[in-house]
């Protein structure tokens, strides 16, 4: 072989090698290249998961705030619900106390009303006590007037008793009660007291206890019970 043809040997390989080196190196560009771009990749997902984790905490950092604000609320409602609980206690108390105060009134009332029937009828009772006595009285001289007339018409006339059938002669009937006088009951209707005459007509009970203007009747109901129907 002579140096010529070495030579060629020599470039030939020598090209070969060249060429091979700078496809070895378009190679290496590329991988570099490439993980590059992966390179960039990974640091721009790693960037954004940055930002998502700042975005979380900062979400987070609101939603803490947020429910410290809650628990500041729940703290006042609470206090706000033991608060109306309290002033709803003290207001049924007071209603129960109220309630009572009100039956004891009512009662104090009724009694009262119950004292001044008793002692209207206590003195109706006087009344008519001394109204029988007087009539007794009148009925004693009234009789005692008859018999002496009756026993001197008899010695006037010659009548007997044994020889006639005609009755002794006819006594007047006596009024005892003044037109003025009237009869009234006490009437309870609705816990209220009220005055009723002998023809059920109801009237309003005055302070002095007089009677007062007339409001309805006093009628019975198909049940049996009385109530007051007003005019």
């Amino acid at each position: 072989m002579d140096i010529i043809e070495c030579k060629s040997k020599l470039e030939s390989l020598t090209t070969e090698i060249i060429a091979k080196y700078i496809d070895i190196e378009k190679h290496n560009n590329l991988l570099q290249k490439n993980n590059v771009i992966e390179l960039e990749t990974s640091i721009n997902k790693q960037s954004s998961l940055c930002n998502l984790l700042k975005e979380k905490e900062s979400m987070i950092t609101s939603l803490e705030h947020d429910i410290n604000g809650y628990s500041e609320r729940e703290k006042e409602y609470i206090k706000t619900i033991d608060n109306l609980k309290d002033q709803l206690n003290d207001k049924q108390e007071e209603d129960t106390k109220s309630t009572r105060f009100n039956i004891v009134l009512s009662q104090a009332k009724e009694i009262t009303a119950k004292d001044k029937e008793i002692i209207r009828l206590t003195k109706e009772l006087e009344k008519q006590i001394e109204l029988n006595k007087i009539k007794e009285t009148i009925t004693m001289e009234i009789t005692s007037n008859t018999v002496n007339e009756t026993s001197n018409n008899i010695e006037a006339t010659g009548w007997s008793p044994t020889s006639s059938t005609e009755p002794s002669p006819p006594v007047d009937k006596l009024q005892l009660n003044s037109p003025d006088e009237e009869e009234l009951y006490i009437v309870k209707y609705r816990k209220k007291n009220y005055y009723r005459d002998k023809d059920n007509n109801v009237f309003m009970i005055l302070e002095n206890e007089d009677k007062g203007e007339k409001i309805g009747i006093w009628e019975k109901q198909s049940n049996g019970k009385s109530k007051l129907i007003r005019d």
